[in-house]
């Protein structure tokens, strides 16, 4: 394995079952290994297998800005790189873990000239599917983070699958809540009530991250969801809510 300098190791979701011997290899070889996962178990299951592990969870408080944490936690993951560490970051690919800071530390420093890249692993996403027995290309499927759907003019088709990620901060403009209140999933009730019928079924989501647990898989109504208890672990999964029509196939003609 060539000497790199930044590696983001994606540890999958359930500890210890979901690490790649290459993920597992980088983190033994590390000068230092940061942590960005979600419960003590996993971080303890990290430190078995380098002793110089450091977790930066603690940089995400509830009134502080995610955005601002996000970047403290970069600029601290870069200032040991650039003293020449082979540095690791051990993530659970989970939405409590967010994406931006694995982006934009190895686009950083790749362009300080360092070598850098993310190890992937089994993801929240492919939990999903194998878990709930979801085939995303039968009737296609989006992912969005639920701002997006909030804050920006977004087009549903209600024909496909639709996955909201971090639905526990809605209506968090400034991203400095770990978890809204009641008031929050209602504005997110009258959101998807633009699209699907108010009694039309959801799920709620959780994968497992422990062994000893099944993953959490509650079906209601959209009415239900003001009442309900989430955090940003949880995923929201909106199936079809009607069906596709078949299109004028003569262009199909002559082939």
């Amino acid at each position: 394995m060539s000497q790199t300098n930044l590696v983001f190791v994606d540890i999958g979701i359930k500890c210890g079952a979901h690490i790649s011997p290459r993920g597992r290899s980088y983190i033994e070889l590390a000068d230092l290994v940061f942590v960005l996962v979600p419960d003590n178990i996993t971080e303890e299951f990290i430190g078995q297998m380098n002793a110089n592990v450091r977790s930066l969870m603690s940089c995400f408080q509830q009134g502080r800005s995610h955005l601002l944490s996000c970047q403290e936690i970069v600029a601290t993951i870069l200032t040991e790189v650039k003293i020449g560490k082979k540095v690791v970051i051990a993530f659970s690919d989970h939405p409590r873990t967010l994406p931006w800071i694995s982006h934009n530390a190895v686009k950083k420093a790749l362009k300080l000239g360092f070598k850098a890249h993310v190890e992937p692993g089994v993801s929240a996403k492919g939990c999903l599917y194998a878990d709930l027995g979801i085939d995303p290309l039968s009737t296609g499927c989006k992912h969005l983070d639920i701002k997006q759907l909030l804050f920006y003019k977004r087009e549903i088709d209600t024909t496909s699958l639709l996955v909201l990620w971090q639905k526990s901060i809605l209506g968090d403009i400034n991203f400095a809540k770990l978890i809204t209140d009641i008031e929050y999933r209602k504005v997110l009730v009258r959101l998807l009530v633009q699209y699907y019928p108010i009694e039309h079924e959801i799920i709620l989501y959780e994968a497992d991250t422990l062994s000893n647990k099944q993953p959490r898989t509650d079906y209601m109504p959209i009415s239900a969801l003001p009442n309900v208890v989430m955090d940003l672990k949880t995923i929201l999964v909106i199936p079809p809510s009607a069906k596709a029509e078949l299109k004028d196939r003569s262009f199909l003609a002559g082939i």
